[in-house]
């Protein structure tokens, strides 16, 4: 809502003016949200000492491509079942987000009983990779989250609230299989794109 600022300086000096008062008020994390071909903006923010931390996404429901899964691993819709297994793979996706270069702060993990109850529920698919009766990927997706992309929010996106995949199977194309389940699966329930 500013008027153009070319160097950023107008934004410094409002962020200089608000980061004051936050800090005052024993606000210590900052966050901003920048579009991604606002030039201006990331220099500015950059310049104050900010740096990427989250990019969020936002893409129609175009099939996703992916290779061959590796040898044994099986994609499927999670079932109240396989509460535990979600459990510890988001206990990995935690302690990912909690650690360099992240270091986002977050609260006391969910639940088993929470867990178990989103797998539960139509409204949100949780797809899993399966290797020899371990859970070794899995991927979140529902109605649009406040928490996911904060330019779009609204009925006809759907919300990828949490994706972990283990180590040793990483860069082995099981992520973007889970993708595709989620886009597949978000396209049958009438979404238009997902974030």
């Amino acid at each position: 809502a500013a008027p153009p600022d070319p160097g950023g300086r107008l934004r410094s000096r409002l962020y200089a003016e608000l980061a004051d008062v936050l800090i005052r008020g024993a606000c210590v994390s900052h966050v901003v949200t920048v579009l991604a071909d606002d030039e201006v903006a990331l220099a500015t923010y950059g310049r104050l000492g900010f740096g990427h931390h989250v990019v969020d996404l936002v893409a129609d429901l175009r099939p996703i491509a992916a290779g061959a899964l590796p040898e044994g691993v099986t994609i499927r819709r999670a079932v109240p079942t396989d509460a535990g297994k979600v459990v510890a793979l988001d206990a990995g996706l935690r302690r990912h987000l909690e650690a360099s270069p992240v270091f986002l702060r977050l609260g006391p993990q969910s639940p088993l009983e929470v867990h178990r109850r989103r797998l539960e529920d139509p409204a949100v698919a949780t797809f899993v990779a399966e290797r020899e009766g371990a859970l070794v990927a899995f991927l979140r997706i529902g109605p649009c989250a406040n928490d996911v992309a904060t330019i779009v929010r609204d009925a006809g996106t759907a919300s990828v609230t949490a994706a972990f995949t283990r180590p040793e199977v990483r860069g082995s194309e099981v992520a973007s299989h889970l993708l595709a389940a989620a886009v597949d699966w978000a396209h049958g329930e009438g979404y238009e794109r997902w974030a």
